[in-house]
């Protein structure tokens, strides 16, 4: 593989994962902008806690693909 693709794909890859921090810090202020305790804490159990999960799922992706495409496997 010649390092061009290596190159775009490794910078898609980190703007990706910027993407990705940025929507768990728009999930946080979300769910702290509730009006009352009672529903900043069933956001947190029902969008907040899956969606960082998701999120921290495909940050590990990325993160395990990258490293990967640079091991010359």
């Amino acid at each position: 593989m010649t390092l061009l693709p290596q190159f775009a794909l490794t910078l898609l890859g980190l703007l990706f994962c910027f993407a990705d921090v940025a929507a768990m810090g728009l999930l946080l202020e979300w769910r702290a902008r509730a009006a009352s305790p009672g529903l900043r804490l069933r956001r947190l159990v029902r969008v907040v806690l899956p969606g960082a999960a998701v999120l921290g799922a495909l940050l590990l992706l990325v993160a395990v693909q990258t490293m990967l495409l640079w091991s010359g496997q």
